[in-house]
């Protein structure tokens, strides 16, 4: 059991950002979507109509995309529904831990199976090209620590959308 915690919560840790990089971050959950985000040209996906509203298409990734939840089966008593970058977490939220070397803080990320999701968090686990995905709310009748063992694994192409 304690194998699948670790995944699940990927550690998460509070740390330490500098006032001016936590005061660059936009904490709001709206974005507008102007243009369906989909690949459009098979030939050359790079070539793309998706443009969503204050942020640029940076490019995909290929990343391992695990998922976690908040409470305290998965992330022990340091669970207190804080982000790394100080976001109180709704259960509206949809929110992506990342490796801020890789995805920067306040980006978007389009995770298939998912859907567009803020990165506003990071923890122990996360390096590189590795993603958590956020589970918030009870959905099917399943809790979201329910829904985080049932995600899994996956090897994914996401979308990384930058701030501007």
């Amino acid at each position: 059991m304690k194998r699948l915690t670790g995944i699940i919560c990927s550690m998460l840790m509070p740390i330490t950002l500098s006032s001016a990089r936590l005061n660059a971050v936009d904490y709001s959950m709206q974005f507008n979507i102007t243009a369906p985000i989909e690949h459009n040209d098979e030939k050359n996906p790079e070539n793309t109509s998706r443009e969503i509203e204050g942020y640029s298409y940076a490019g995909s990734i290929d990343a391992i995309v695990t998922a976690y939840e908040v409470s305290a089966t998965s992330c022990g008593n340091q669970a207190d529904g804080i982000t790394a970058t100080g976001h109180v977490i709704r259960p509206s939220d949809y929110i992506v831990a990342v490796d801020p070397e890789v995805i920067p803080y306040g980006s978007l990320v389009n995770v298939p199976g998912y859907g567009l999701a803020k990165a506003l968090d990071t923890g122990g686990a996360i390096k590189g090209n590795k993603i958590d995905v956020l589970m918030t709310v009870n959905k099917n009748g399943k809790t979201p620590y329910e829904r985080a063992i049932e995600w899994g694994r996956k090897e994914l192409k996401i979308e990384v959308y930058h701030k501007l």
